[in-house]
């Protein structure tokens, strides 16, 4: 049993087993017969082992022919016998079992490689796949679009929590943003809503933004920005300004009068734009003053108006009665002129006032949020102030015609259109110098239209344009000839303002005029 155990263990390990006791006699071989086999005591393996050292040996075996490979150990029988148990390969054995090794060794190098390289590849493929996701979304980021969101799902503990923090400041970007838009909003609708108008210049007088008001102000291009203000204005004064405000000088608002059709007067105030590296432009303010230098001047004017409405009146009074304190009461014929002078004068100087008065109050109306409107019958009121120029007609013999309904309903102040018309009328028998007035009224698409028309001289083109002016007169000699005071027309235009309405004229020469009055239907109460 031990002798096949030893030969099949022999076979398994490719060696060759051989027991020899302790006078070299082989009493087993896994190869041999032990008869076949000579004495081994002289073998050097054995002789070692049974000295009881490990014995090895590299040498020629004669039993099978080849360079062999011996180890042998030394085992103690029970009976106190030694023997050594000796094992043998073949050289050729041991090589080619090294070189199917090294195969196997070589091959399983080369898997493992193959194993790892396939398992980096999977691992790589999965990390680049995350990594370019993460790419392509910080590209969009970066282009401009935040409507997405930063999510890995699959990946390594690393990319997901780089993909979270990404997440993370995306969404603080998104707020950021969005009041950096509602700001933005905040300030371009207070900024557009401005009735002054905003420009902002560079150092170099290049335009970065401005507001409505101040492209309408200056009359500049819809895209101004980014346009030189030089170039865009033309302007010298407000050139040196600008170079001013960026020297830090004191002067800090300037007045300018642009050569535009009809002329602007703007007010500028400029405020340096600061950063850390210094100036970095200029903030101009600008005021349109137009309506206030016409009101100046439309004071000035007003007041030398008056001025001289009022000393023309008194100077001849002042005269008639300087006259008549030299003539004295005893001679009659000769004081009447001046009595007859000195109540047409007052007259006119009473008149003067009491339009002076109505054009105040029309005024003071037209700022009321409310107004004092009624419904009336229109065409009565017409009627009304075609009666009261009826006898001043007949003594000029002037045919006046009426083409007005029964009835007419409205709602406004009937005195003040009275007042209105019968200033048209009174001026038509005055100055037209015409045979025939005619007046109609009429109601077309909710506009109620009344019209006065003379044929009598007409009225120059360039007068047109300003005759519903205070104090404005075609002729001033035949004006006050007549005891006019310049302001009929005048309260003719505010009156039909007042009604939310519009006065026209048209004239030609030596054919006459119309005067048209149209009147909403609807007017604001």
């Amino acid at each position: 049993a031990v002798a096949d155990e030893l030969r099949r263990t022999a076979k398994v390990g490719g060696v060759r087993i051989s027991l020899i006791d302790h006078g070299g006699k082989v009493i087993f071989d896994s190869e041999e017969s032990p008869e076949n086999l000579g004495n081994h005591l002289d073998r050097p393996e054995v002789m070692s082992a049974l000295q009881g050292e490990f014995g090895k040996a590299v040498r020629f075996s004669e039993t099978v022919g080849q360079n062999q490979i011996y180890a042998a150990a030394r085992i103690d029988r029970p009976d106190g016998k030694p023997m050594v148990i000796r094992t043998g390969m073949s050289i050729q054995n041991l090589n080619n079992m090294i070189f199917l090794a090294r195969r196997d060794l070589i091959m399983a190098g080369v898997f493992m490689a193959l194993l790892i390289l396939a398992f980096y590849l999977i691992i790589r493929r999965r990390i680049s796949a995350s990594v370019q996701l993460l790419k392509n979304q910080a590209s969009a980021i970066a282009a401009g679009d935040l409507s997405g969101s930063i999510k890995i799902e699959n990946g390594s503990r690393l990319i997901l929590d780089l993909s979270s923090s990404l997440d993370r400041m995306l969404n603080n970007l998104k707020r950021q943003i969005r009041q950096l838009r509602l700001e933005k909003s905040k300030r371009d609708v207070i900024f557009a809503s401005m009735g002054e108008g905003v420009i902002a210049v560079d150092n170099s007088g290049i335009i970065i933004d401005l507001n409505p008001a101040a492209t309408q102000m200056l009359e500049l291009p819809t895209l101004a920005v980014g346009l030189s203000l030089r170039g865009v204005i033309r302007c010298r004064k407000l050139e040196e300004f600008v170079d001013k405000v960026i020297n830090r000088d004191p002067v800090s608002v300037i007045e300018l009068t642009l050569d535009t059709v009809p002329p602007k007067y703007l007010r500028v105030r400029g405020t340096i734009m600061e950063s850390e590296n210094g100036a970095v432009g200029t903030v101009l303010v600008l005021s349109d003053i137009t309506r206030l230098r016409k009101l100046e001047n439309f004071r000035s004017d007003f007041i030398a108006d008056v001025s001289h409405e009022i000393r023309t009146p008194l100077t001849a009074i002042t005269g008639a009665v300087e006259a008549l304190r030299d003539c004295g009461n005893d001679e009659p014929e000769l004081t009447r002129p001046f009595m007859e002078m000195i109540i047409r004068q007052s007259e006119r100087l009473n008149n003067l006032i009491k339009d002076i008065l109505s054009i105040s109050s029309l005024e003071y109306r037209g700022k009321a949020q409310s107004k004092d409107f009624a419904e009336i019958n229109l065409a009565q009121s017409v009627r009304n102030a075609v009666e009261l120029v009826k006898g001043a007609a007949e003594e000029q013999h002037i045919e006046l015609l009426a083409d007005i309904p029964d009835e007419l309903r409205y709602y406004g102040d009937p005195q003040l259109l009275e007042q209105a018309l019968y200033n048209l009328l009174e001026n038509a028998v005055k100055y037209s110098g015409g045979s025939r007035i005619k007046i109609s009224l009429k109601s077309d698409e909710n506009i109620n239209e009344i019209k006065v028309e003379d044929n009598g001289c007409g009225i120059s083109t360039e007068h047109l344009p300003r005759i519903f002016e205070r104090f404005y007169r075609v002729d001033k000699a035949r004006s006050r000839k007549l005891g006019g005071t310049g302001l009929g027309l005048a309260i003719v235009k505010h009156t039909v303002q007042h009604h939310g309405g519009t006065v026209t004229v048209s004239s030609t020469i030596s054919q006459g005029s119309i005067f048209t009055i149209r009147l909403p239907e609807k007017s604001n109460s």
